[in-house]
């Protein structure tokens, strides 16, 4: 799948290609580096679907000034146009700190389970619990970027990511998705989940 990654500071050639390969998978044996992501500038921004192995030019972006609503409202929106190629759990933003200090925003979309007294529950079968979404984000650097994704989709260890944990953004109560969970997801191209094999690459773990 592609991880969708927004701009909120312009970005030139030079940034955008030492994020994607030092930020991508982990090289093949014979040095190939697969670059997952998509770089976003606008909300009506229509190639979701072709991964940016690299730009020609400085990309403008039109998300300078958004606030966290308008990019996770983005951010649904283009998954939803796009279920079967879009990462639904992760995206990434480029921000001006980024062009300084090589580091990049990771937010999540997870779930939190809570019993009426705010505490944390861990058996989602105890009485009075509620299910949330919550959205957290996390800093990391270039080269940590690919292991600490992996760690928040659960392809190793969590504890590859925590250490970049900033903040929980914010916490909703979840509201379950319409349709049947067995449907293949499709595009709203025609693409179905089955039409693709996830990420078309193999998933690499990074190290830690």
């Amino acid at each position: 799948m592609n991880t969708l990654v927004f701009a909120t500071h312009d970005v030139t050639p030079e940034h955008w290609t030492d994020f994607a390969n030092t930020a991508g998978c982990e090289p093949d044996a014979d040095g190939t580096i697969h670059i997952p992501y998509v770089l976003v500038s606008s909300r009506s921004q229509e190639n979701i679907t072709t991964r940016t192995e690299h730009i020609d030019k400085v990309v403008k972006t039109h998300f300078t000034s958004s606030p966290w609503p308008d990019l996770k409202a983005a951010f649904l929106e283009l998954y939803n146009k796009h279920p079967s190629t879009v990462s639904p759990t992760v995206f990434l933003i480029l921000d001006q700190q980024s062009m300084e200090d090589r580091t990049v925003i990771i937010i999540e979309k997870g779930m939190d389970w809570l019993k009426d007294d705010g505490t944390l529950a861990h058996n989602t079968g105890e009485p009075d619990v509620a299910t949330y979404t919550v959205w957290r984000k996390y800093r990391v650097g270039f080269e940590e970027a690919w292991t600490a994704q992996c760690g928040i989709q659960g392809f190793c260890s969590k504890e590859a990511a925590e250490p970049y944990w900033v903040e929980d953004v914010e916490r909703e109560v979840y509201v379950e998705e319409s349709g049947d969970e067995d449907e293949d997801e499709t595009d709203s191209d025609g693409t179905t989940s089955e039409d693709l094999e996830y990420g078309d690459f193999p998933l690499a773990v990074g190290k830690k």
